[in-house]
């Protein structure tokens, strides 16, 4: 496998360098090809999440738990407009390289496909699909070793519009992703999600919407499968406020009941929060608050979350922006009979990052960026922090 990744890498990056050369003729000619590149070089203090030097020393036999990764990556967007309908699809090959844990390099591959079309005026929808290889993050497991994920989602929305205030609309996601633990390198879950709702146009700044939800979904690769029903309902409310202040607010009541011998019922009010303002013509705001119900892979169990978040923007000059994001989390975990030494686990996460870009040509853009991350458990091997500073170019042809 690692053979593989190794030619295919390589031959993505030569044909993304060769439309490069290529793009700004076809660009002017029908502005459909974007291509794209990157380059940079990243520090990670805690490559593996551990929580302390000792049990470094324990799993690689050495107290170091930082490193230095080169990264690379080669895309190509792809954009088409046939009358009414929009096609859109990208490719995107990753390799990383670590300076010292040499076991993780690794090659990680993006496919997206999608199309928004529109039948007159009643009838809108969207396909898209989705397919991901990437190393699995060690925040999810406890493990040094390389493990990659697998995942494929696809989505199907369709709309349409009753009358001129109301508008029904409906989506159906596929979620199915392939996880190792160790112990367990057949770990997989799959998820089918339905989300109809209606929506009702108060007034043209104000929309209220009925919103259902029944999901069904299974982890695999264990020794007894675990397979579980969710079921949802939701009010929300979408208000704008002139062109500078988008509000929405769900509430709503979530069940999730996971079937076979370990029966389980997690149920609770679930919902959401988010604002989008303007400050000024440079500077962006967004927070959110939410409270879900959700699947967690590197338990293989059920995880209910309240959080919140903060992101600023600022864009200082045409070519230079600043931008800062802050996220607290606390969820509690029901775990399945197969990690029951850690069942009713509880974590406190938090997360911090920063980015500042200029762009000093139009296809050119420098960014640093910076971030940390902290869990704090009541299982002790699952408590970590560590903090990471990148430096990267990007290439990108419009």
């Amino acid at each position: 496998m690692a053979a593989t990744c190794h030619r295919v890498f390589p031959a993505l990056s030569a044909a993304v360098l060769a439309t490069m050369v290529a793009a700004p003729c076809a660009a002017q000619a029908e502005r459909t090809l974007v291509p794209y590149g990157a380059v940079g070089i990243e520090y990670q203090s805690n490559v593996f999440y551990l929580d302390s030097a000792q049990r470094a020393q324990t799993l690689t036999g050495s107290t170091q738990r930082d490193d230095i990764v080169v990264r690379e990556r080669v895309g190509v967007d792809l954009r088409r407009r046939i009358g009414r309908q929009r096609l859109h699809s990208t490719i995107e090959g990753r390799r990383y390289d670590f300076m010292q844990f040499h076991q993780l390099d690794h090659d990680e591959l993006l496919v997206a496909l999608g199309m928004d079309w529109q039948l007159q005026h009643l009838f809108d929808g969207a396909l898209d699909y989705r397919q991901e290889r990437r190393i699995a993050s060690f925040a999810d497991r406890n493990s040094t070793a390389l493990s990659i994920e697998r995942e494929r989602i696809g989505d199907a929305r369709i709309g349409v519009s009753i009358t001129p205030r109301w508008r029904l609309e409906s989506t159906l996601r596929r979620r199915e992703l392939r996880s190792p633990l160790p112990g367990f390198p057949e770990l997989s879950l799959t998820e089918t999600t339905l989300s109809p709702a209606l929506r009702y146009e108060i007034t043209e700044l104000m929309k209220a919407s009925l919103v259902p939800e029944l999901q069904t979904g299974r982890f695999d690769g264990i020794p007894e499968s675990q397979r579980f029903e969710q079921r949802g309902l939701g009010l929300r409310l979408d208000r704008a406020v002139g062109s500078v202040t988008r509000a929405d607010a769900q509430l709503g009541y979530t069940q999730r009941k996971q079937k076979g011998d370990a029966a389980t019922t997690v149920s609770g009010v679930t919902g959401a929060l988010g604002l989008h303002r303007e400050l000024t013509a440079k500077t962006t705001i967004d927070l959110a608050l939410y409270r879900r119900v959700a699947s967690y892979v590197g338990d293989a169990s059920t995880t209910r979350e309240i959080g919140g978040s903060a992101a600023v923007k600022w864009q200082a000059t045409p070519k230079s922006a600043l931008s800062l994001r802050y996220e607290r989390t606390r969820g509690r975990l029901q775990q399945a009979d197969v990690f029951a030494e850690g069942g009713g686990r509880r974590d406190n996460n938090t997360i911090a990052s920063t980015q500042l870009s200029y762009q000093p040509l139009p296809w050119m853009v420098v960014a640093l960026d910076g971030g940390y991350r902290q869990r704090d458990s009541t299982r002790s091997i699952d408590r970590f922090d560590g903090y990471i500073a990148a430096f990267e170019v990007q290439l990108r042809f419009d």
